[in-house]
């Protein structure tokens, strides 16, 4: 494992960093310039590994701190370099990604926040609801346009018709019972009346009769999706064709030829290029994923209103009952579009801003001077080991480092994917591909090499630490908090030296059985039990009693039986005969 070079787990390392972002943030304020706070601790982070400032950390001089500070800023914002524009578009990309499942948390977070201040009102005591009825329906209506999403700036018929539509479920009349009830009941009722009322202006829109300004996912579907996802395709098209291009030609420097300022300049565009590329790949995938979400969601959209319109029909006073569901779920229905369309619209956005970043390195020119290489300690564990696909029992699920690139070309500033199938090399517990077999073997030979200069030249293109996802090995933050875990192999053991089953406490099974005569008994007491059981076909003598002298327990003589009867059992009132006979005589 390498060392270390910025331990932020010190306490007094973890403060002078912190010092310095907001130094950094400050100072770019005062140019013009606004970044994150993570985007500025990471600037620091990546800095601090150049030796040059090694001692700033350790020292109070407010001189030496303006003159890193500038340095970073420069680093940042040089628009003529290309390691200045790949670390900022990584930052500012990986900065504002967001993925489904985050996207949705973050959208219920503003939803909070925008309810919040109606919601505390709402709930609150009200002393003299009379004069305030009025006002309160007011915020409850607002409340339902911006819990549904229906607070469209441009429609100025939202108010009224949510107002018409909630008219409908809750009238003004009831409100006094809704001031009067507990905050737990205000909020399942604010929640049950909010998504009816959506639904009922949602139907009505359906019907042309309101919302003229309201979200279309048919627009989306058939104008802005077919367009986001051509100009996705083309551009990732394109930019493969470059990295290709640029990937030959560097395939032809050897290991023992001088780099050169044109072949260094190569290196620095094909690593840019390769960030560009996953960063449409990542957003081609999102984008990919709105895209059958809204037409599965838009079908549903139109069959449920189809299925509330068949049952409006069935007569004039429908049952509330039956009717408001199909409200309820058309309105869960039209907010998960409205979410769909929401990340497509992020997604678009970002894409265009990150595609200002590739127009900007198609501008920048070759480089002056090569920087010089950094010194990286590294520790020898001594342990290499190659993996085959026959070896392991989960090969194709084992993660690679440098994020499954060719860790012999890695050392020379060569990104080339690596094939798993010419296998895998477990060097100190952490497994490295490569992109032929001949890269293996010199690999193999000589891994310390290899690996130490791969971190050299890290520290001499900062940018790639982060696309080869090695921040761990530095101690800076991760930037790319989307990716997967570390799957380690999962060895197959030799048959052949084991015994058939290692006496362990987990794997000893206490009901088993292993007396042959009492596992037979067994089973054919669970054979005569099939012969035996009931069967839908029943013969004719199958509802008969057996014979009493067959029975375990013979059958009560009723003749010694006595009647208990219960202290408070009341005796019956019967007729005697004689007035029975009298009776029947008079009738007769």
């Amino acid at each position: 494992m390498s060392k270390q070079v910025l331990n932020l787990n010190e306490t007094r390392t973890a403060k002078k960093v912190n010092e310095l972002t907001s130094s950094l943030v400050l100072y770019s304020k005062t140019q013009n310039e606004r970044i994150s706070q993570k985007t500025a601790n990471i600037t620091v982070q990546v800095l601090l590994l150049n030796p040059r400032y090694s001692n700033i950390l350790n020292e109070s001089i407010s001189k030496t701190e303006k003159i890193f500070i500038k340095d970073c800023y420069e680093f940042l914002f040089n628009e003529k370099s290309i390691t200045s524009l790949t670390f900022r578009m990584q930052c500012f990309f990986y900065g504002r990604f967001l993925n489904r499942d985050a996207y949705k948390n973050h959208q219920k977070q503003v939803l909070m926040r925008n309810c919040f201040n109606l919601l505390e009102k709402l709930k609150k005591v009200w002393h003299n609801p009379s004069e305030d009825l009025k006002e309160m329906h007011n915020d409850l209506v607002k409340l339902i346009l911006i819990k549904e999403g229906m607070d469209f700036k441009d429609d100025p018929s939202a108010f009224e018709e949510m107002k018409a539509a909630l008219n409908s479920v809750f009238p003004t009349s009831s409100l006094s019972t809704f001031v009067s009830s507990s905050q737990k009941t205000k909020m399942a009722f604010i929640n049950e009346v909010s998504s009816i009322a959506a639904g009922i202006r949602l139907h009505a829109w359906y019907s042309q009769k309101a919302g003229k300004f309201m979200f279309d996912a048919g627009t989306i579907m058939k104008e802005t999706l077919p367009k986001v996802c051509e100009d996705l395709h083309e551009e990732f098209n394109c930019i493969k064709e470059k990295v290709e291009r640029l990937r030959n030609e560097l395939l032809c420097v050897t290991e023992e030829t001088p780099s050169t300022k044109e072949t260094h300049h190569n290196k620095l565009m094909l690593i840019a290029l390769t960030n560009y590329m996953d960063i449409i790949k990542y957003l081609k995938e999102s984008i990919d994923e709105v895209a059958v979400q809204t037409y599965k969601l838009d079908y549903s959209f139109a069959v449920q209103i189809k299925e509330l319109s068949s049952n409006m029909k069935v007569g004039p006073f429908t049952k509330a009952d039956l009717i408001y569901p199909h409200y309820k779920n058309l309105a869960k229905t039209w907010k998960q579009i409205q979410l769909e369309g929401h990340l497509l619209s992020f997604y678009t956005n970002l894409f265009y801003d990150v595609k200002k970043f590739s127009e900007s390195l198609s501008t920048v020119k070759p480089i002056d001077e090569i920087p010089i290489k950094g010194n990286c300690s590294f520790e020898d564990d001594g342990n290499c080991t190659v993996i085959l696909p026959k070896d392991v029992k989960n090969f194709n699920a084992i993660t690679l480092q440098y994020k499954g690139f060719c860790a012999f070309y890695c050392s020379l500033g060569i990104l080339v994917q690596s094939n798993k199938e010419h296998g895998i090399i477990m060097y100190n517990y952490l497994c490295y591909g490569f992109s032929s077999i001949e890269t293996l073997k010199a690999f193999k030979n000589n891994p310390n090499k290899y690996i130490k200069g791969s971190m050299d030249l890290m520290l001499k293109i900062p940018q790639l630490i982060f696309t080869l996802h090695t921040e761990e090995n530095f101690g800076i933050t991760v930037l790319n908090a989307y990716e997967s875990e570390q799957i380690s192999p999962v060895f197959v053991a030799n048959t052949s030296i084991q015994t058939v089953l290692h006496p362990i406490e987990k794997n000893i099974d206490n009901t088993y059985n292993w007396n042959q005569w009492t596992l037979r008994k067994q089973a054919l007491k669970y054979v005569d039990l099939l012969d035996k059981r009931t069967h839908s076909t029943q013969t004719d003598l199958s509802h008969f009693r057996r014979e009493n002298y067959s029975q375990v327990y013979l059958p009560r003589d009723s003749s010694t039986q006595t009647r208990k009867d219960a202290s408070t059992s009341v005796t019956k009132a019967e007729l005697s005969k004689l007035s029975l006979g009298t009776t029947t005589e008079i009738l007769s």
